[in-house]
């Protein structure tokens, strides 16, 4: 009888595993049929079933991304005037690149809002360069999926004009917004050129990295290395490590088996728990 009621609508896709079938099959309907109790009431035409709600993508990483300098903050702007200090500008951070393409994933969106979660408080620029950080933080959608992300922040010297173009160059939203009529700061001074350290305004940038399993230490370990290789001459471009991280290194079966992945002068091992822990 409890069968009858646990399996009662048991759709035709699915079938009873047998005592010998692989431990995966086994534990994914244990979960449909008495966590989520999947077979109890009747799936409606048109709505989403189980597989489509539980089952994570089978890849390694979803979007490789680096986040930099958008456009100043409207209110900023308006602050502008000769006593203004770079660590006061902030800017809004903006997706600079991202690999694969934003709409590669039809499962799996990229994030709208990722600037907000590399740069909470905003981009802010620096007259000194501070060293590489690394952070993690977990998105969850509105299915209850959870994304995790890896962070690299480096800080770079900006080249003058695009200081000038996140500033004075208005975007879409801001056609009606304009700097104070305040003299502005030397270090702002149109077509100055930047000719020495003390002159030199740095702005972060952020290198992230998104998947749907937490393998935070290898991926701190590549965007460590990535960073590093990126400072030096490589055999190879740098987007070609990128593409063979993020599009050809596979998700690691749950188990024994490791997937191993090598850098100019490191070696990641990737490697998931077995089914039973």
């Amino acid at each position: 009888k409890t069968n009858e009621i646990y399996e009662r609508y048991m759709p035709a896709a699915w079938s009873k595993p047998t005592p010998d079938a692989d431990q995966g099959e086994i534990k994914k309907w244990i979960k449909a049929k008495y966590e989520v109790k999947l077979f109890m009431v009747p799936i409606l035409e048109g709505t989403s079933s189980f597989e489509e709600k539980r089952t994570l993508p089978i890849r390694l990483v979803d979007y490789f991304a680096v986040i930099g300098l958008g456009q100043i903050m409207p209110e900023m702007k308006e602050k502008l005037n000769h006593s203004t200090v770079p660590e006061e500008v902030i800017f809004r951070p903006e997706v600079l690149d991202c690999f694969p393409e934003a709409d590669t994933h039809a499962e799996s969106a990229f994030p709208e809002h990722i600037g907000l979660f590399a740069f909470p408080d905003g981009l802010k620029l620096s007259r000194k360069e501070k060293p590489p950080g690394l952070f993690s933080f977990v998105l969850t959608n509105v299915s209850g999926v959870k994304i995790y992300g890896v962070c690299l922040v480096i800080h770079e010297e900006l080249d003058h004009n695009d200081l000038h173009q996140a500033i004075f160059v208005p975007n879409e939203k801001e056609r009606n917004v304009s700097p104070s009529s305040s003299p502005l700061p030397k270090w702002l001074h149109h077509r100055r050129m930047l000719s020495s350290k003390s002159e030199a305004v740095f702005a972060p940038k952020a290198l992230v990295l998104l998947g749907h399993y937490p393998f935070y230490s290898p991926f701190e370990h590549f965007l460590a290395q990535l960073y590093r290789i990126s400072l030096s001459e490589s055999p190879l471009p740098i987007e070609r490590y990128i593409s063979n991280f993020v599009g050809e290194v596979p998700l690691p079966p749950q188990g024994k088996v490791h997937v191993v992945f090598s850098l100019p002068d490191r070696t990641l091992k990737l490697k998931r728990p077995p089914y039973n822990r």
